[in-house]
């Protein structure tokens, strides 16, 4: 034999003269069907970005003073809440229909939104994440009790209250004194 391709029949595979106009197959190139986690990971921003559309909807009714207390920290920004929650939007629109696409910069868009989302989550809640965390490690092992030395169990309710002698906050079980 010369050894050339096509010499010999190739086992459980395509001919020698399957690729386009009689070439040898090209399994490395462009590849038609999307991926199922492109396909996942732009349903997820397409679904937060209609998130962030209804909220800016929802700003704008008359739960808008409430949404902006909660957004910007003071009642009566409604402008800049519906301004923000659209640029969200955007953010994560944009990006998401490119990914369909398979553009690459839509990719790091995406990336870098989730991150800088990420970073900004554990900023705001940074005093709660030690204590969290430590908590399933804080029971001594032999008295089944806490670190602090309060009992594993605590009572809540009707039973607090009793023990106390007071009523607890908002709990309305009993009558003003």
């Amino acid at each position: 034999m010369t050894g050339q391709r096509g010499d010999e029949p190739v086992r459980d595979g395509p001919g020698p003269y399957s690729g386009l106009f009689g070439s040898a197959p090209d399994t490395y190139g462009y590849q038609t069907a999307t991926p199922k986690q492109v396909t996942v990971a732009s349903v997820i921003a397409i679904g937060l970005g209609a998130l962030c559309l209804l909220v800016a909807a929802l700003t704008l009714t008359s739960a808008g003073d409430q949404i902006s207390e909660v957004l910007t920290g003071s009642r009566g920004n409604t402008s800049v809440a519906v301004a923000a929650t659209l640029i969200c939007a955007v953010v994560y629109l944009v990006p998401a229909l490119y990914l369909r696409k398979r553009r690459a910069w839509a990719r790091y868009v995406l990336i870098a939104v989730y991150l800088v989302a990420g970073l900004a989550a554990l900023a705001r809640n940074r005093r709660c994440i030690l204590p969290t965390l430590a908590a399933p490690f804080r029971r001594s092992r032999d008295s089944g009790t806490p670190a602090s030395g309060t009992p594993a169990t605590t009572r809540s309710g009707a039973a607090a209250e009793a023990e106390a002698g007071e009523p607890l906050a908002g709990s309305g079980t009993r009558a003003a004194r």
